[in-house]
């Protein structure tokens, strides 16, 4: 039988994001399964989040988390050098309730069957457990919302710009491009 209460120790972070976080839990409240966030009477959590960018919630974590035996969710800029769930900063609550969900093993339920089209994903797709590297799913969010390429122009074309633009100027300015070096008009 499947577990439907976790607690969530959080290590870390600044008030604000605490803030958010209390929110996180509040939301949590109302599906299955509920994080909860861990108090020290409760003893070991099944969870740590903890601030990656934070050395002192790192070192933190380091004590309490000795044998490495309970997964961590990171959140910040780097891994720490382990293979624990990395998510970037701003703090987005489905994306920590899938990371969360991944630990525990949790299968989302079935999405009622309709058919797939070409922007939607399959609806039979099973969800997979990552590999604690960074959850797919969180992989095609970000592979989907990448920047759009930009072209470059190149250096001849930068110049052939400056050099239309210094024309155009000449004609507004007849002091721009005088190769005298001297202001029209000075005497």
């Amino acid at each position: 039988m499947q577990n439907d209460t976790y607690s969530v120790e959080v290590i870390g972070f600044t008030d604000t994001e605490q803030t958010v976080l209390n929110s996180v839990f509040g939301l949590s409240a109302r599906r299955v399964p509920k994080y909860v966030r861990h108090t020290p009477a409760d003893g070991m959590p099944n969870i740590f989040l903890v601030d990656s960018n934070d050395e002192a919630a790192i070192k933190q974590l380091g004590v309490r988390n000795a044998v490495g035996d309970i997964q961590v969710v990171l959140i910040g800029d780097n891994t720490c050098g382990t293979n624990w769930v990395l998510l970037a900063r701003p703090i987005r609550w489905m994306k920590l309730f899938q990371a969360f969900d991944a630990i525990v093993g949790v299968v989302p339920p079935a999405v009622a069957a309709t058919p797939a089209t070409a922007n939607t994903p399959d609806a039979t797709q099973a969800f997979a457990k990552p590999n604690l590297v960074t959850p797919a799913s969180l992989t095609a969010s970000i592979e989907a919302k990448a920047p759009p390429v930009v072209a470059v122009p190149t250096r001849e074309a930068l110049l052939e710009k400056i050099a239309a633009t210094t024309a155009k100027m000449q004609s507004f300015n007849p002091a721009v491009g005088n190769d005298d070096g001297e202001c029209v008009g000075s005497g």
